[in-house]
């Protein structure tokens, strides 16, 4: 995944924003392999990849109250920290939260992702710091991928697919910077379109390259 991480940094560091985003260095393999551990699921080598080369973005409170501006339009990359921390967190409340909302929930495309409200073989990756998450699916429903990337959390009742994998997700982000009008203003806020944040994050299609 290194030849993503460099074209991503190549577009941002053309705009001259490069520096809004505050990257840890690499994962290492002991602390991938403490997330596999304690989920019992072996990540996709993708994504183990893409976080031997930086494992998340640093958290306001660890950078003097400094806060990336999230790489994913404003959506934050986590780091091996805090998936372990926020999948610990939807894992403790699966059972009492699922049969509360049963019935609330849903998935589009239909039939791709279990409607559930939470599931302990989601795995957050990114986060919007107010609960909602971008992350691996490795429970799909009968139509669904295992390995494919979906929306989730406390707002979205909706399930979404993102993409049919990691790498997918990487593909069609690449696509939208390159190809979409957006800036990062000088205080670090994102400036995007409405309707291209709300097709990248809710929108499923595949980038054909």
């Amino acid at each position: 995944m290194n030849k993503y991480w460099q074209e991503i940094s190549n577009i941002f560091k053309y705009k001259n924003v490069w520096n809004f985003f505050y990257l840890n260095d690499g994962a290492s393999s002991s602390q991938i392999e403490s997330l596999e551990l304690l989920t019992q699921l072996q990540l996709p080598q993708s994504v183990r990849s893409f976080y031997q080369v930086h494992d998340g973005e640093i958290a306001f409170w660890k950078n003097n109250n400094q806060a990336s501006s999230g790489l994913f339009f404003g959506w934050e990359l986590l780091p091996i920290e805090l998936i372990i921390e926020i999948w610990q967190t939807w894992s403790d409340i699966q059972v009492e939260m699922n049969q509360e909302l049963a019935e609330d929930m849903s998935s589009y495309p239909p039939d791709h992702i279990k409607n559930l409200y939470a599931n302990n073989k989601w795995i957050p990756l990114v986060h919007d710091r107010e609960g909602n998450h971008v992350g691996i699916d490795f429970d799909p429903d009968i139509r669904g991928i295992k390995g494919q990337v979906i929306l989730f959390g406390r707002d979205e009742d909706e399930k979404r697919l993102l993409a049919n994998s990691f790498e997918e997700l990487i593909e069609k982000f690449i696509y939208f910077i390159k190809n979409k009008e957006w800036d990062i203003d000088k205080s670090g806020n994102w400036k995007i379109n409405e309707q291209d944040h709300y097709n990248f994050f809710h929108s499923y299609y595949r980038i054909k390259l």
